[in-house]
């Protein structure tokens, strides 16, 4: 039986050598025997289980989870995990022509599941296509609050459980922001709009997070409003002038409370500026998680404070 060094197992199974050493002494996923020199020899029957291991890894599953799994147990998992995969592939590769019914015979929970499953295979050609076929097939509110805000935060949880990686989620980011630009894009040119109001979305100078915009906005067009969605890190003095260019009626931003974010102080500061410009119609509504003076603006009249997207979506009704 061959022995194999940790550098070989490293290139076999594409696990890092720190990770192999960790999932030994963590976990005892393996543990190789020794030479007499010390170092470690791994069999063919180690390497193989770390090949398991390391495939249902990628597929987002916890080594703390199966690392103490025999070899036929780990090939049962992947036989499955890999049937759901496959599922997802061939129901996604489908024509084109489904009608709404036979698709959402599916749950919004079943969506949900098969793109954080194709996520943890890095399957994005498979997210892409669910999400192509959702921008046709699905009311805009229902796409935000059924599908879009639960898929973002179970990826979430997954990252922080470290069952999925910051690159996994990156990588839907990515693609949602793109599928989202593109059906704001496609919604603005093809809609008459029902409603004689304009909606301005943006984040200030110094947020350069624009995903609760675009979702913002897409409530925009669930309530025929005309909108234009001006992007992230936006000067104040270029909101001003959109607003007055654009004849806008609200201006929606969005806010983050990263600490990469703009702080207090420079968010009271940039309400105050544009506040001070506004014409006697016109509001700002602020969203979002950063942090500012609520008190100082809570009995402004064309200020107002949107704590939720569910709120956002009841002010967007009654405009």
């Amino acid at each position: 039986m061959n022995n194999y060094s940790i550098q070989v197992v490293s290139r076999m199974t594409g696990i890092g050598i720190h990770t192999l050493r960790a999932w030994e002494r963590r976990y005892q996923a393996v543990v190789p025997a020794r030479l007499d020199n010390g170092r470690r020899a791994y069999s063919e029957v180690d390497v193989e289980k770390l090949q398991l291991l390391a495939e249902l890894t990628r597929f987002g599953h916890s080594i703390s989870d199966i690392a103490n799994h025999d070899i036929e147990k780990l090939k049962n998992v992947l036989e499955q995990v890999s049937s759901s995969i496959n599922n997802i592939e061939s129901s996604s590769n489908d024509a084109s022509d489904k009608t709404i019914d036979s698709e959402f015979s599916r749950s919004a929970e079943e969506i949900v599941q098969h793109i954080v499953m194709a996520i943890s295979g890095y399957k994005l050609d498979i997210v892409s296509h669910e999400l192509h076929k959702l921008r046709y097939l699905t009311e805009p509110k229902v796409l935000v609050f059924d599908i879009l805000i639960p898929l973002i935060r179970d990826i979430g949880l997954r990252v922080d459980r470290k069952e999925l990686s910051i690159a996994q989620e990156h990588a839907l980011t990515s693609i949602l922001k793109s599928h989202i630009g593109t059906y704001l894009y496609q919604s603005y040119e093809s809609k008459k709009h029902a409603k004689n109001v304009k909606v301005l979305f943006a984040t200030p100078q110094g947020d350069l997070h624009e995903f609760g915009i675009q979702l913002a906005a897409m409530l925009a067009v669930e309530h025929d409003l005309e909108f234009y969605v001006l992007g992230p890190n936006l000067p104040a003095q270029s909101l001003i002038e959109a607003s007055v260019g654009l004849n806008a009626d609200i201006i929606i931003l969005g806010t983050t409370g990263s600490t990469q974010s703009p702080s207090a102080y420079e968010l009271n500061k940039y309400f105050d500026d544009i506040l001070i410009n506004l014409g006697a119609r016109q509001q700002l509504w602020v969203g979002g998680t950063g942090v500012y003076d609520y008190d100082a603006y809570k009995d402004v009249p064309n200020f107002k404070a949107i704590l939720s997207l569910e709120q956002l979506n009841e002010e967007l009704t009654i405009v």
